[in-house]
């Protein structure tokens, strides 16, 4: 088990600010991943990514996250366990790849340098959330395993899109409110749990739809001084989030 958080605010936050808020999202965290830490931060669109790693098949320093990819295009932040792993860093020794540890992280990172991320997640077969930013495209892209049983949640208020493994991570962070959720009360008292895409909390939830995905856009456009990004990291569906 590791803990992924991140946050995406193109020219909204200072850089302090943001190195503060995933620090804060990260101790969050903590219990999730004590064996290391660190993270990424891109100053220039005020964004970034915190891991908290749990040292479980490389315990080297090769399987550190957030990664970048060998050709330098791609940074992720896995949380885990893929039950292919061999069957796909085959495929990808097949095509000239070579590792530089023996993390399921690695063979993911390369999968999606090589095929692209809904190729390479079609490949997968496991438990697994993870983020993946692309540098070329300005996209960040959230991919979550098919029965969701690796936990992430998002919320995007105030121009602000941050994700998490846990829902007092996104709070911590200080850009989100935490009001109870009515509808998801009622469905709880109703059904005896809260299904998706609600959590217990308004404007904080488990899966993306392209409704999501378009509204976030919308509001981008009409930013002033964020041209680069208007349909930057959010138009990215290819699974938004796997499910």
């Amino acid at each position: 088990m590791c803990g992924i958080a991140g946050i995406f605010a193109p020219r909204k936050l200072t850089a302090d600010r943001l190195r503060d808020s995933l620090h804060i999202m990260s101790e969050a965290i903590l219990h999730r991943g004590p064996d290391s830490h660190d993270t990424w931060i891109d100053e220039t669109i005020s964004s970034g990514f915190a891991h908290r790693r749990l040292s479980i098949v490389d315990l080297s320093e090769a399987g550190a996250q957030p990664m970048h990819s060998h050709c330098g295009r791609y940074i992720i932040c896995y949380n885990g366990e893929m039950y292919a792993t061999s069957e796909i860093r085959q495929e990808l020794e097949k095509k000239k790849h070579r590792f530089n540890g023996h993390s399921d992280t690695e063979v993911i990172i390369q999968a999606c340098a090589q095929w692209g991320v809904e190729k390479a997640v079609a490949k997968m077969v496991g438990e697994f959330a993870f983020a993946l930013w692309d540098t070329k495209e300005q996209t960040l892209t959230l991919v979550r395993d098919r029965l969701g049983v690796k936990p992430l949640y998002w919320s995007f208020q105030n121009q602000i899109f941050g994700f998490s493994s846990e829902l007092h991570s996104l709070m911590r962070s200080g850009f989100y409110e935490a009001y109870v959720s009515s509808e998801a009360m009622n469905a709880y008292l109703k059904l005896g749990y809260i299904s998706e895409p609600l959590t217990i909390y308004q404007k904080i939830f488990t899966t993306l739809t392209m409704k999501d995905i378009e509204r976030m856009k919308r509001i981008y456009r009409s930013h002033r001084g964020v041209e680069r990004c208007d349909t930057g990291w959010c138009t990215r569906a290819a699974s938004a989030i796997v499910t």
